[in-house]
């Protein structure tokens, strides 16, 4: 484990290393490659599209992946307007990957609102990045369409097209080697109620065989690393329920298992009990501040352990009450926030898991 402060004036959001690092601009409108041993800052791109702004990124050893977007600055993304990057950080290339126009697509409220959902993620594995676009047909039927692109090949594969329909929506795809993970949700809301309902699948690009592996209608939010695959478990659609569960993909029958529930995620002296996205992150499931108990934890999925993380010496007049999070689902790079007693104060540090 290593730390180290992090700057008012500075965001950074990817490990390559541990010592080359990838940021994102204050004004989120530009990223930026951060060597910090040798001292010096490269610009990567520089968003240059009226009212965009960046949306999601990844990277996955070699290739950094990015969808910028329309929006504004603290706002969730409610657009349909889009563009999907690659960067081969070892040749310092470019190559526009897909693009997203909601005017061609004749995007409704409804898609609109599902987008902050649809592209808050991007998922890749050894130069391929999987994602979601929007496809209209000649009879203007409009389908969700699950891509799959290839940064070596430049070859694009369509794995799924599902029809649009109010409501439903698809949790960003997650890849691993040949496997894809994917959710389809549906989301029936009444004047107390909003109840959510997920089907996940699982399919192989080598065999190009597609299997349901929900063994109900609970499970949403799939992130799949090596063979195993996570998800976030909604039980009769209430958060404060919420469970994690992992399973292992080669082995038969598919089994869930539960590794984090409310009861072991509550902190003493705190109501903290929901959970929001599990994320897989070099090789480490995190959640939302990572609470266990008595301190802060993550779960290796490369020995299915629980580590606690160690406080650090603490600033006087700050709490050990911290959050600790990753800002993209690729990286074992974390940020680490201590909070001023009694105040809005706080200082904040990155946290490299090796």
């Amino acid at each position: 484990m290593k730390t180290f402060k992090k700057n008012k004036d500075e965001n950074l959001i990817i490990a390559i290393d541990s010592n080359r690092f990838i940021g994102l601009s204050n004004n989120e409108d530009a990223y930026f490659i951060k060597d910090i041993k040798k001292n010096y800052t490269k610009l990567i791109y520089k968003i240059t599209e009226k009212n965009f702004l960046s949306i999601s990124e990844n990277f996955d050893g070699r290739y950094f992946y990015w969808i910028e977007g329309e929006r504004k600055k603290g706002y969730l993304y409610l657009s349909c307007n889009w563009k999907l990057y690659g960067y081969d950080i070892n040749t310092n290339t470019i190559c526009l990957i897909d693009k997203c126009n909601e005017t061609s697509i004749s995007a409704n409220d409804d898609m609109k609102a599902k987008a902050c959902i649809m592209w808050r993620d991007i998922f890749a594995h050894n130069g391929k990045v999987v994602y979601l676009n929007y496809e209209k047909d000649k009879k203007g039927i409009i389908y969700l369409v699950i891509k799959l692109f290839d940064m070596k090949t430049k070859k694009y594969s369509i794995i799924e097209k599902i029809p649009e329909k109010e409501n439903r929506l698809i949790y960003p795809p997650s890849i691993y080697g040949d496997n894809i993970v994917w959710c389809i949700s549906n989301i029936i809301e009444t004047h107390t109620m909003r109840i959510e309902s997920g089907e996940i699948y699982l399919y192989n690009i080598e065999k190009k065989k597609k299997t349901k592996i929900s063994p109900n209608n609970e499970l949403v939010i799939p992130r799949i690393y090596k063979n195993y695959v996570i998800a976030l478990r909604h039980i009769n659609g209430i958060s404060s329920q919420d469970q994690i569960v992992l399973c292992d993909i080669s082995k038969a029958p598919i089994r869930w298992k539960i590794i984090v529930y409310p009861e072991l995620y509550s902190m003493k002296n705190s109501n903290m009990i929901t959970f929001a996205d599990p994320y897989v992150s070099g090789g480490y499931l995190s959640w939302y501040g990572n609470y266990l108990k008595d301190g802060t934890y993550i779960f290796s999925l490369k020995d299915l352990k629980y580590y606690k993380i160690p406080y650090l010496k603490l600033q006087k007049g700050y709490s050990n009450y911290i959050m600790l999070y990753s800002k993209t689902p690729s990286t074992n790079l974390f940020i680490r926030s201590y909070f001023k007693d009694n105040t809005n104060g706080k200082y904040s540090e990155y946290l490299f898991l090796k």
